[in-house]
């Protein structure tokens, strides 16, 4: 470290800056297994003799910056413009040749299936973080770049490279990608490196396309030919203000056969602008008249359908309300079975507790009862009865005795009454039959009188003979 590099790095740099914090590589070129470096803010300086790893090291950059087929690799030590490695060499670590007698063959470090993981870490003055990770792999001992695949990875936080290749595994891709996409601060890009080219620039503030590019010649200094061509073609923006003001002189010469092709379309347009419309109608009727007549048509199975339905759903319904009765039926039933056997054993302790004498009493009760109601029936009849003679009717024993007393001088009288009354219907019965008879010989000497010419007072006397023997007869009633 030098001296007051603080001080210098605050003057040099502007406040706010973005710098590099650290780059990891995963068996890239000379490199086997995972190296890191970490990067001062103030500057470092990579020394080291011929060969030691400083370009490799520093291309691991540039393969995270540009496209692996646009990358040029270890631009200082290129000979001319041809460029002495790829990314495929990078990641096969490729250090010379050998001669078997018939043939240059490139020996390498890893001449099979070969995974490459690359890695910067950039860290802003505020703390935040920003991670550029890539990882390259091939399953062949192939030396196509196409047989390359390939995943660009952007995260705002430290993501350290060991974690990816330990998700990668043994080639899991997919594992992978999903351990990224949960992590709502990763950015997986897949193999599409110009959204990760995109999104890393937005992120790193990079507003000059150029810069990566600019960057790869910066760390080769001394293979710059010409200067002024750098400066035109990655400081500043490319213009083509030349080829636009040509473009627009050769078009202006068809504005006005364009503007006549235009009027001659504007008017079709205004005298056909309406047939979509009406096509549109016409079509639009048209499916309206065909769903129309397809409701129609499937008008019977669709209120079949609707009514089995309703049907299938009361059949349901009606299931489920008979299971319910079912269970209640059964509930009833086993309350019925515990009632009956909780009567049998009440009666049972009824018995025991005397009840055959509560029957008996029962019956004497019920049997007093019938007494009871024959007494008062008794009663109400002998109140009329004494009613009717003018007797008291107390309910009583002394006027009970009273009234008994009283019937039986009645009852003499009435026998005494009945003897006499009987004699005499015997005396005037006696004397009805005697008259009986007389009233017959009478009425028998009539006819012959009446048989008989005689004057008219004996035919006065004969009427009132008759007269009189029909109130004798039948006696007027009093």
């Amino acid at each position: 470290m030098i001296p007051g590099s603080d001080q210098f790095a605050d003057t040099l740099f502007q406040q706010g800056q973005i710098r590099l914090a650290e780059l990891t590589v995963f068996n890239w070129g000379s490199f086997d297994g995972l190296h890191s470096a970490t990067i001062d803010p103030c500057g470092t300086l990579i020394t080291g003799d011929n060969g030691a790893g400083k370009s490799t090291f520093i291309d691991g950059l540039m393969a995270l910056l540009l496209p692996a087929g646009k990358a040029t690799f270890n631009v200082a030590a290129a000979q001319g413009d041809r460029a002495d490695r790829s990314l495929l060499s990078y990641m096969r670590g490729s250090f010379g040749s050998s001669h078997d007698g018939s043939g240059t063959r490139v020996k390498s470090k890893r001449e099979k299936a070969v995974v490459t993981g690359l890695s910067a870490l950039y860290r802003a003055e505020d703390g935040s973080e920003i991670t550029l990770a890539a990882l390259f792999w091939t399953t062949q001992a192939s030396n196509a770049l196409s047989d390359v695949n390939r995943i660009y990875v952007v995260a705002k936080r430290n993501l350290p490279l060991k974690q990816m290749l330990d998700a990668f595994g043994e080639g899991n891709a997919r594992s992978l990608k999903q351990w990224l996409r949960d992590d709502p601060r990763i950015t997986c890009c897949d193999d599409h490196f110009a959204d990760y080219q995109e999104l890393y620039r937005n992120l790193l503030h990079m507003d000059n396309r150029n810069a990566p590019a600019l960057l790869s010649r910066a760390l080769g200094l001394k293979k710059i030919d010409d200067l002024t061509k750098l400066i035109r073609e990655l400081v500043l923006e490319p213009s083509s203000v030349k080829e636009d003001v040509k473009k627009v002189v050769d078009e202006f010469a068809d504005l006005v056969a364009i503007h006549d092709r235009l009027s001659d379309a504007r008017a079709q347009v205004e005298h056909l602008q309406r047939l979509p419309g009406l096509a549109a109608d016409i079509q639009a009727a048209k499916d309206a008249l065909d769903a129309l007549q397809l409701e129609k048509d499937h008008l019977r199975i669709y209120f079949a359908e609707v009514q089995a339905g309703l049907r299938a759903a009361r059949i349901k319904q009606l299931r489920m309300d008979l299971e319910k009765l079912e269970l209640q039926l059964e509930d009833v039933q086993r309350q019925v079975a515990d009632t009956a056997e909780l009567v049998e054993r009440r009666h049972e302790e009824y018995l025991q507790q005397g009840g055959n004498q509560v029957e008996a009493l029962k019956k004497d009760v019920a049997h007093a009862a019938d007494k009871l109601k024959e007494l008062v029936r008794k009663s109400s009849s002998y109140q009329q009865d004494v009613r009717s003679l003018g007797l008291a009717d107390t309910l009583q024993q002394d006027a009970f005795l009273v009234n008994q007393r009283a019937v039986q001088v009645s009852l003499q009288d009435i026998e005494q009454n009945k003897e006499a009354s009987q004699n005499r219907f015997g005396e005037i019965s006696g004397r009805w039959s005697q008259s009986k008879q007389d009233l017959t010989a009478t009425v028998e000497q009539i006819k012959e009188i009446e048989a008989r010419p005689t004057p008219t007072s004996i035919r006065r006397f004969s009427a009132c003979a008759t007269s009189w023997s029909k109130r004798w007869i039948f006696p007027p009633s009093r």
